[in-house]
């Protein structure tokens, strides 16, 4: 499916420019920064500053009424920026200062297409005119400024105890950055997403009330409990709904896409360690006439080698079946250069993986000319038929629980192989059929193997504890 490609800055700056020619002010132009990868544009007012931040997957600002579990995409973020401070204030910090009564989304963070641009840099825009004059007099107000830096001194022993005024002075960016990254994953704002959502109330309320008498929650959301209380928690605007039942959508669908991709994902994983395998059985030397196991590969590499295939039938599956909407050519491109550089990187390590537990982790047991070899392809040996380094038991049967009957046909028979004491991870013998196993125990016998018997694997596993003791 052919990708759609919208410049998402030129649609913000032409929606500003027409906001600058309402109110007769001078358009400035965006600026571009290589090191945060994010465009901004300064809006210039009489006493302060509108800056404009927008990028992709930006970890700051408040995410109310968003999806805070899977917030993955473009964010348009406005601060203000008075001339008696050296902090940008959020407009959440605007907005409690003015006391302003509507309570919506103003920190955007999940936006996915030009309709999502519109909308959020009109909500920001409109909430900058409409309370034009009463943020001018901030800049003013010898009163107002007192509040906005007590407010903001609130927040930061709220989500930021640790930084102090003497860490602003040592390093202003480095701390002002660490402040916004504790606001967005203090706001526990998944739950005002589920409150828009469906409307139940309760849970958002518990939380409220339990982090207030904690005195744990920001001046913002002090606001918001207070404003949903004294409204009785009354549903949310249809605007904000319809935001909210778009982003379900789009979360919905990346859901079709991870469920099948993990399942497919476990598949090669386990096919990969089965060739492993393989490939350890096909290369013994002439030497070894009977081959008895091996043990699994690595856990480690196992889910290392799943999450390398997951990703790379995620983004197969996003190429053929979501349609993308990119912010700009450039992002088109980056963004196709970073899949190719993921997906390629992901088959080295899936290779890399099967390589490193085919020469260093799987362990193999096989019946020599002279004894028992057992070791890694890099690590082994061949020791006496009569060793205790290898053990060999052999589980007769089992009890159905249900029945409490017990069961020892031929087909219920299995064979453990133990390794260096190491009852934990036992591995199981190599068998078609029973008639191959018989074959095996014959052999063992032959060569003088002692072989240990044992009623069932709960027998086994009191034995092992026994041992391990």
């Amino acid at each position: 499916m052919k990708d759609i490609v919208s410049d998402f800055v030129g649609i913000i700056e032409n929606e500003i420019q027409l906001f600058c020619q309402r109110n007769s002010m001078e358009l400035n132009s965006f600026n571009f920064n290589e090191e945060t990868d994010e465009e901004s544009i300064v809006i210039n007012f009489n006493g302060f500053d509108v800056h404009i931040f927008v990028g992709e997957n930006l970890t700051y600002g408040y995410p109310l009424f968003e999806d805070t579990e899977t917030t993955i995409g473009y964010c348009i973020l406005p601060r203000f920026k008075f001339f008696f401070s050296p902090h940008y204030f959020s407009p959440y910090d605007i907005h409690n200062i003015i006391d302003y009564p509507v309570f919506e989304t103003l920190d955007f963070h999940c936006i996915r297409d030009e309709a999502d641009v519109l909308k959020s840099i009109h909500t920001i825009l409109n909430f900058i005119e409409t309370n034009l004059d009463s943020i001018t007099d901030i800049s003013g107000s010898l009163l107002l400024q007192k509040q906005l830096k007590e407010n903001f001194e609130q927040d930061l022993s709220v989500v930021s105890k640790k930084i102090t005024a003497d860490n602003f002075k040592e390093d202003f960016r480095k701390y002002s950055e660490k402040h916004e990254l504790n606001l967005y994953f203090h706001a526990r704002s998944d739950l005002t997403y589920a409150f828009a959502n469906t409307d139940k109330y309760k849970e958002l309320d518990n939380y409220l009330k339990h982090k207030s008498k904690k005195n744990k929650l920001t001046v913002f959301e002090q606001r918001l409990h207070k404003h949903l209380e004294d409204n009785g928690y009354k549903p949310v605007s249809q605007e904000i709904k319809s935001t909210v039942k778009k982003q379900q959508k789009e979360n919905k669908k990346n859901l079709l896409i991870t469920f099948p991709s993990y399942i497919i994902a476990g598949i090669l994983s386990i096919v990969t360690f089965e060739l492993v395998s393989a490939f350890t059985y096909a290369s013994f030397s002439d030497g070894i006439y009977r081959f008895l196991g091996s043990s699994d590969a690595s856990t480690f590499s196992f889910f290392i080698i799943l999450v390398s295939y997951k990703c790379i039938l995620t983004s197969i599956a996003e190429a053929l079946f979501k349609k993308k909407v990119h912010p700009s050519a450039r992002h088109e491109k980056d963004n196709k250069k970073a899949t190719l550089i993921l997906t390629v990187l992901c088959f080295a390590i899936v290779a890399i993986c099967g390589v490193y537990n085919y020469f260093f982790k799987v362990c193999s047991v096989a019946i020599h000319d002279t004894g028992i070899f057992v070791g890694t392809k890099v690590s082994n040996e061949i020791v006496p038929f009569e060793n205790n380094k290898v053990e060999f038991i052999l589980i007769e049967g089992y009890t159905d629980p249900e029945s409490n009957t017990y069961h020892n046909s031929s087909e219920d028979k299995e064979l453990y192989i133990v390794v260096d004491k190491d009852y934990e991870d036992w591995f199981l013998a190599d068998y078609e059929n029973p008639q191959e196993l018989s074959e095996t125990l014959n052999l063992l016998k032959e060569k003088n193997i002692d072989t240990v018997s044992m009623k069932d694997f709960e027998d086994f596993e009191n034995a092992c504890l026994y041992n391990e003791n």
